[in-house]
């Protein structure tokens, strides 16, 4: 053993993260998520009145809804969609819409994984007209 690890252990200040060859970078949280999103979507989006009310009223409204300090989940993506919108309203159908894209752009950088995301998409399906899925996935 090193003799610079067997110090550490014997001062108690070994930890694996020194050694580990791929340092873990801590979950990014919705408001990081939101923030890149919005930048990719004006690189996109040729921005004008218009399309500027269309993203407050289509995305930015529902992407407030979530808690800004928590990592991006799946989990709380469908909590929260279940918590804050009423079945078959067209509230429901903006924030699945909304929580779906934001989804596709977190897993397009690697941060979902994809058959979890064509899982959350086929749950929005379902959850988008109110269906008795509801109580499967509120669980």
């Amino acid at each position: 053993m090193p003799k610079k690890i067997e110090a550490e252990l014997l001062l108690g200040k070994f930890t694996w993260d020194d050694y580990s060859k791929e340092k873990s970078k801590p979950a990014e949280t919705i408001a990081e998520w939101v923030d890149r999103y919005e930048q990719n979507y004006w690189e996109r989006t040729e921005c004008n009145p218009t399309t500027e009310r269309s993203f407050e009223t289509g995305y930015r409204h529902y992407f407030w809804q979530l808690p800004q300090d928590k990592p991006l989940t799946l989990d709380l993506l469908r909590s929260t969609l279940l918590l804050k919108s009423p079945a078959a309203t067209r509230s429901r159908q903006m924030y699945t819409m909304s929580y779906r894209r934001l989804a596709e752009f977190a897993s397009s950088k690697g941060a979902i994984d994809r058959l979890e995301l064509e899982t959350f998409r086929i749950e929005l399906r379902e959850l988008r007209g109110g269906s008795v899925s509801d109580l499967l996935f509120s669980t």
